[in-house]
């Protein structure tokens, strides 16, 4: 009977879990209109994903979701303009309580692809011209790491996971060692082909301190697409 009731008990939860992410994406969905911006939300392969994942993971994908959804709803448009990339991600590292070296504003332009992964290499924060360069939904993005995500040569994701490295030990340069080279979406709906050129890796620091994130400023362009 115990067993009966915690087995019942968990699935409440794990339902509920379930149904405020997807409002959550709703949400999501409703902030890009304020930004004159439409992305696919979700996918069989995310959902499938997110109810496998255990109950502290669906929690911190639904908190990380709330910080995106809060950043996007704060960022402020003066007198009408569309904010900035610095002022967007000015706007995100605020919501997420993360500092950054003064330097990473400067490498950032109105092309760049700028995303935030925590330290389980899940992108928690991403600009919209990394959105427009991926055919994975929202969801996707949250539910897996990169690695899952992207297929490249083992030498390119070795060199990669040497400057995240540096960065999660608080080094950080504005000049990246990671070479072009190219990217394949793994599972998503096109299947993008991708050009990648790595331009900075920084370490994001809660406020006591320590390194809770990092940040990729990238150039990035579609080569091709299966859709």
């Amino acid at each position: 009977m115990l067993h009966h009731q915690r087995e019942k008990k968990s699935t409440t939860v794990g339902n509920n879990l379930k149904r405020k992410f997807l409002s959550l994406l709703d949400d999501s969905d409703a902030l890009f209109a304020k930004f004159d911006f439409s992305y696919r939300l979700n996918s069989i392969e995310a959902m499938n994903q997110f109810e496998q994942l255990p109950r502290f993971q669906k929690k911190e994908i639904i908190a990380q979701l709330i910080h995106y959804n809060e950043s996007l709803k704060n960022t402020p448009f003066l007198k009408g303009q569309t904010p900035s990339e610095q002022q967007m991600l000015w706007q995100a590292l605020g919501e997420f309580e993360l500092r950054t070296p003064e330097n990473i504003y400067a490498a950032v332009s109105d092309e760049s692809q700028i995303e935030i992964y925590d330290l389980q290499n899940i992108q928690i924060w991403r600009n919209f011209n990394v959105l427009k360069i991926c055919s994975y939904t929202l969801a996707d993005i949250l539910c897996f790491t990169w690695e899952e995500r992207y297929h490249r040569e083992d030498a390119y994701s070795s060199m990669i996971l040497e400057r995240v490295g540096e960065a999660l030990q608080g080094k950080y340069s504005d000049i990246s060692t990671v070479p072009y080279h190219h990217v394949q979406e793994k599972f998503s709906c096109a299947k993008y082909l991708l050009g990648v050129k790595h331009r900075s890796f920084f370490p994001l620091f809660t406020p006591r301190g320590d390194v809770n994130a990092f940040c990729v400023v990238s150039e990035v362009d579609v080569l091709s697409s299966h859709a």
